[in-house]
């Protein structure tokens, strides 16, 4: 494990040297040593970088998931990744709440909105940018594409 790297299973969470991030200029910028990744964002709580080795790979073959106390500047996410080379596949993820940031007069969370999320694909190297609409499942810990779950509630993907 070198100083720029610590794994834990197929993710790895961002000890990066603060010094050597940099929150400018915006985007991907490519070094002799790697990339320095710099992401705007007023709200993201949270920001994974995910890295894959083919445009037709299923599962990434890195995640990495930035340390608000180390790699955030005001509004400003950024990284540097050390080993990245020019062509490198990767997206750039925010999971979005808006139940957490309209809350009522007691601090709980808006109910018409509580459990949705949308997982926003800002930026991806080779495919498509936007949003997802999620609901959370408590029951599993995880979530689950929206769409999917009122597909299933109201039996459109029933075999007939």
């Amino acid at each position: 494990m070198n100083s720029h790297q610590q794994f834990a299973g197929s993710r790895d969470t961002a000890v990066e040297d603060e010094s050597a991030s940099y929150s400018y200029p915006l985007g991907p910028r490519l070094t002799a040593s790697g990339v320095n990744f710099s992401i705007f964002s007023a709200h993201a709580a949270h920001v994974e970088i995910v890295f894959f080795d083919h445009a037709d790979a299923q599962q990434p073959t890195r995640v990495i998931k930035l340390n608000p106390a180390l790699n955030h500047t005001a509004h400003y996410w950024h990284i540097f990744v050390s080993g990245i080379k020019a062509g490198q596949l990767y997206v750039v993820a925010f999971l979005h709440r808006e139940s957490y940031y309209n809350r009522d007069e007691n601090g709980e969370e808006d109910k018409a909105t509580r459990g949705v999320a949308e997982l926003i694909f800002a930026k991806q190297r080779n495919g498509p940018t936007g949003t997802v609409k999620l609901i959370y499942m408590p029951e599993v810990v995880a979530f689950e594409d929206l769409s999917m779950r009122l597909l299933s509630r109201d039996g459109w993907d029933q075999a007939a």
